[in-house]
């Protein structure tokens, strides 16, 4: 058994569960509103580690690794493609038929999303839901659930394929802990049992370890070396149109719109942090380089 991944997969799980249980614990604090901001500003500027973990880890690894398998296609640049197409492919699922229902940690800090979200006070909901309603509305969870499960899935199987876990760890983990927070307080305007988000939280935040332990597997399972570094390939430039798709629409872009800047300081820490993060992401590609040549020296 692969300790280290094992390690790194139940970090992940339990990053995801203390994530998607933030929007309860809002409920304890006394300023609410600063927690609001401070959680918010954290959340984006994760999206530097995500997406430089995408690019310089990702799909940096994946297109050496298909490189080094000897099948050259070609010529074709299939590992870009495969990055592009599965860009495109959670842009489809995720904007085109799913509604759009992301958002921000400030999307709570309003007066009428404070009952709803932070007090789970009851009266507050006036209008009468018919079955119709009811069936819509559980669809559309469904649906959402299963959208970010396929991200989550994704990002295991990256991370279960890579050759070195902890970057990819890092970057998923500075990530999932705001992704689990943000589904759990849009499902919180829907569903108003707790243990029924506490469940959607267990399911969606065991996709990311399942993606890891299939990857692993699947790699782990194939006897020529070529077959399996071109599989490890693949995993890894899939998983990597999902991490970008993640930075870029899913966090960067959200963050910046209108009615997700309340206070114009906060738009500035946002992108600062998030700028100053990718380009740690980045050298530490020269701290694994040196690994690798004192390594070969010894």
């Amino acid at each position: 058994m692969d300790w280290a991944l094992f390690g790194y997969v139940v970090a992940t799980f339990f990053i995801s569960i203390i994530g998607g249980l933030i929007p309860f614990l809002i409920k304890l604090v006394k300023n609410k509103t600063i927690a609001i901001r401070v959680i918010n500003i954290a959340s984006v500027a994760a999206s530097g580690l995500f997406l430089g973990g995408g690019i310089y880890h990702m799909l940096a690894e994946g297109l050496e690794m298909m490189e080094e398998s000897g099948y050259s296609f070609g010529g074709y640049p299939l590992g870009w493609t495969l990055f592009g197409v599965t860009f495109f492919l959670i842009f489809f699922v995720d904007r085109v038929i799913v509604p759009h229902s992301h958002g921000s940690f400030e999307d709570s800090d309003s007066e009428e999303d404070n009952y709803t979200l932070l007090h789970n006070d009851e009266h507050h909901s006036h209008h009468q839901h018919t079955a119709a309603d009811t069936f819509q509305e559980w669809t559309t969870i469904v649906v959402l659930v299963v959208a970010l499960s396929i991200h989550s899935f994704l990002e295991g199987l990256g991370l279960g394929s890579a050759n070195k876990y902890l970057m990819i760890f890092v970057a998923i983990a500075a990530h999932k802990w705001a992704d689990s927070g943000l589904t759990i307080i849009y499902l919180m305007k829907k569903i108003k049992q707790w243990w029924v988000l506490l469940i959607i939280l267990i399911i969606f935040s065991s996709f990311t370890p399942l993606g890891a332990i299939i990857g692993k597997f699947v790699i782990a399972s194939l006897d020529d070396e070529s077959v399996s570094l071109l599989v490890q390939g693949i995993f890894c430039c899939v998983a990597a149109g999902s991490f970008f798709f993640v930075a870029i629409v899913e966090i960067l872009s959200e963050a910046f719109e209108e009615h997700n800047n309340k206070y114009v300081l906060d738009k500035y820490l946002k992108f600062g942090l998030a700028f100053i993060l990718f380009i740690l992401m980045s050298l530490t590609v020269l701290l694994e380089g040196e690994e690798g040549e004192s390594s070969v020296s010894e």
